[in-house]
């Protein structure tokens, strides 16, 4: 049998980018014996066949007769889902009856779109992009089995009746993905592809193009295939399907198909817009194409060696990469005697110009795995080719034991590869997919392995030693569930993992009724303060407006080193308080860094110096919060915070506002000591009448609450009244301030100040 060699192991080559391409950067699915993706490349690199004999409790429980195991042409076999009934209806508010009369490949799918979402980092950022979908569905054997016959259509109708129209949007491939976009929010095209077995890889190809048109932003892809029963078929002769529950692509033996159950969803992203946004890229599709038959070919049914290889040969076309370069074809590989020698013969001559000391290629054929997923085939092969370029391995090729004698391998570039084997080559690691339709529509894609991490957007150099978690779900039996699976998946990250982790969680995952938070310094500390916060879990009201607020206090509220830590760990913040520090190095005297941090002899305290400190250490602050997604719905603040809250609502830029608040200050500074501010517990009508003698000293600077006032004035007379007021139990605090402010005692600067701001653009805020 053909072996392929491996090659020496170096760095990828720079990719031959057109402008065209596109990143896949999520992925979902649930395939035969498999209910996530771990599960479905751990069996294909195990080599498993996930077609699986049926016993006679197997074939009760899916509803067939017992006695259907003693007919000669019943064959009791199945790729069957894991939990195909399963359906979160709640989570996507659709009621339970709803849910009931839904074709299982609808409900699945809808699943599934969620959850590449999830996996992209985008479920929870849907409002800043156009998103939109192209999938397609499989025959509805749901609707046939277990609808029909409950339900006397011609006495309610199917159009002209609600029961019989709920029934046909529930059921009807038209709605796969429109019912998408509305129950995700997505307001890009939603369209539905219905091309037989090739459906998903046009599904595939026509979102590459919606993408590369500008018509969405992000898209979702794929296709979803329920066989109901899963329990077994019947085999006929000349038919497509094996008479004994085996695929065998392009081996000897091979003589028929399996049908099997497979949903598949990828969120695909320009590349220029994925490196620029620092997703996750799995893969890039560097081309696609597809076409039909025509007429030349035996039947409607039958392959085309002209059409296949044509549309083989654009899509390599399309994605401009050397024939060399491909080392991985995932083929349509129905394992029929007619098919698999076509399809060989199409490869061939689209390959007959590759250089022939070149390692041969590796044919994949992953019906032999899971069966013939009909319209989630190609999406599927896309999904194993995928996890092959990231892992670097050519996946093992099963129920193979001798080549079929129609197909000379010696005389093609082409190896079947039985072992999983390492990837390994000098260039960029590049594969093919493969999907035919019957009827004749072809399909084929060109994937790349995933740019270096040197050519994506590059992660800060310093992380917060702190690090913070949140989680949200419908309910606190799905929270907990997820504090459970999470605090595993923390405990055994990679350390350098888990800023990435959190950042995910919060940023690209969607909040719900029920949340929770934790933070540790590791994944240890993560996941302890995880588990013990199922005790604290905040509900909020979906029906309810919440308003989220900033606040940026004034003067007083300083100490030596704030935001030191913050400075070291934080990037944002760090690159904040560096661009303020370069705006105020000519005019302030001093590096605002060493206000801030200096631990001898540290100016903080004086006013000239407070000010801007404070004002760029509060502007840094809502600068990190909003780079973690934190960004208020109003800004308010108080004395220097007012200068903050008008600067970030664009009243003016940074630089005009630091002139402002440096101005300020030096002005203030400039003023006679012995003035002084006190914190009052007391409400401001109370507190006006305990004023009584004071007028001319003292000022009501702030009203805070309705217990908590400020006044200011000379020092002397402060004195005597926070005194008066301890006697009286009325709590007082002195405020950590140089002058009296927000009193007539800061009447002299008003003039030099007006002469500042009347140098300064202001805007209405946004």
């Amino acid at each position: 049998m053909n072996r392929c060699a491996p090659a020496v192991d170096n760095p990828p080559d720079p990719s031959n980018e057109t402008g065209l391409e596109v990143a896949i950067i999520g992925m979902a699915g649930r395939f035969p014996e498999a209910a996530t993706l771990d599960e479905f490349w751990d069996n294909i690199a195990a080599g498993r066949e996930s077609v699986r004999p049926l016993s006679e409790l197997d074939l009760a429980v899916s509803g067939r007769d017992g006695a259907l195991s003693e007919a000669g042409n019943f064959v009791a076999a199945a790729a069957r889902l894991k939990h195909a009934d399963w359906f979160d209806a709640g989570f996507f508010d659709i009621t339970a009856r709803e849910a009931r009369l839904m074709d299982p490949q609808q409900r699945l799918f809808l699943e599934c779109a969620w959850e590449a979402l999830e996996d992209a980092g985008y479920a929870g950022r849907l409002d800043e992009t156009v998103a939109g979908v192209v999938a397609g569905a499989g025959p509805n054997m749901y609707f046939v089995n277990n609808i029909v016959n409950d339900h006397d259509f011609r006495a309610e109708g199917l159009l002209d009746s609600m029961n019989g129209f709920q029934l046909m949007l529930g059921n009807e491939k038209d709605y796969l993905p429109t019912r998408v976009a509305f129950k995700l929010g997505l307001r890009g095209p939603a369209l539905n592809v219905q091309t037989a077995c090739s459906t998903s890889l046009v599904a595939l190809h026509l979102a590459c193009r919606m993408l590369q048109t500008g018509e969405c932003d992000l898209a979702l892809t794929g296709g979803a295939s329920l066989i109901v029963p899963e329990g077994g078929y019947f085999y006929q002769d000349s038919m497509i399907l094996s008479p004994d529950g085996h695929c065998r692509p392009f081996d000897a033996g091979a003589n028929g198909t399996v049908f099997g159950s497979g949903i598949g969803v990828l969120a695909l992203r320009r590349l220029e817009d994925a490196r620029h946004s620092g997703d996750r890229i799995l893969a890039v599709i560097k081309g696609s194409a597809i076409n039909n038959d025509g007429t030349e070919k035996a039947s409607f049914s039958a392959p085309s060696v002209r059409g296949q290889a044509s549309v083989i040969r654009k899509a390599l076309h399309e994605a401009g990469v050397p024939l060399e370069s491909i080392g991985l074809i995932e083929t349509h590989g129905t394992g029929t005697k007619l098919g698999d020698p076509i399809e060989i013969e199409a490869l061939r001559q689209v390959m007959a110009g590759r250089d022939q000391s070149a390692t041969p290629i590796a044919l994949g054929c992953l019906k032999a795995n899971v069966g013939h997923l009909i319209a989630a085939a190609g999406v599927a092969g896309v999904i194993k080719s995928v996890l092959a370029l990231r892992k670097r391995v050519f996946p093992p090729a099963i129920n193979i034991s001798s080549v079929n004698p129609e197909i000379d391998l010696s005389a093609t570039p082409f190896c079947i590869n039985t072992e999983l084997k390492p990837w390994q080559t000098e260039t960029t690691r590049r594969c093919c997919v493969s999907s035919f339709g019957i009827g004749g529509t072809n399909a084929h894609v060109v994937l790349e392995e995933a740019p270096t991490i040197a050519s994506v957007k590059p992660m800060p150099s310093a992380e917060p030693r702190q690090k913070l978690i949140t989680l949200s779900a419908r309910s606190e039996a799905a929270l907990h569930a997820l504090i459970d699976a999470a605090a595993e998946r923390l405990e055994t990250a990679d350390p350098a993992l888990l800023p990435k982790l959190c950042y995910t969680a919060g940023i690209g995952r969607a909040g719900f009724e029920c949340r929770v938070s934790a933070t540790g310094e590791d994944g240890t500390t993560l996941a302890a303060d995880l588990r013990a916060a199922r005790d604290r879990v905040a509900r909020v009201d979906r029906d309810r407006k919440y308003c989220l607020v900033g606040l940026f206090t004034g003067q007083g509220s300083q100490i030596p080193g704030m935001g030191q830590e913050l400075y070291h760990s934080e990037h944002v913040f760090r690159e904040t308080i560096d661009t303020c520090a370069e705006i105020l190095r000519d005019s302030l005297g001093v590096d605002l860094r060493e206000i801030l941090f200096s631990k001898n002899n540290n100016p903080i305290h004086q006013t000239a110096y407070t000010q801007p400190a404070l004002f760029s250490y509060e502007y840094a602050l809502a600068e990190l919060w909003e780079s973690k997604g934190i960004v208020p719905d109003l800004t308010l603040g108080h004395s220097v915070g007012e200068y903050v809250a008008a600067c970030r609502t664009g009243v003016f830029d940074l630089a005009d506002g630091l002139k402002l608040i440096m101005n300020r200050g030096a002005l203030m500074q400039s003023l006679p000591r012995g003035g002084a501010m006190l914190a009052v517990q007391c409400g401001v009508e109370r507190l006006t009448s305990l004023l009584a003698g004071y007028e001319r000293t003292i000022s009501i600077a702030a009203v805070n609450g309705p217990l908590s006032t400020v006044i200011a004035g000379r020092a002397d007379s402060v004195v005597e009244l926070a005194a008066a007021f301890e006697r009286d139990g009325i709590r007082t605090t002195t405020l950590n301030v140089s002058h009296a402010f927000h009193s007539p005692l800061m009447d002299p600067i008003l003039e030099p100040f007006h002469k500042v701001a009347s140098e300064i653009t202001f805007q209405s805020p946004r």
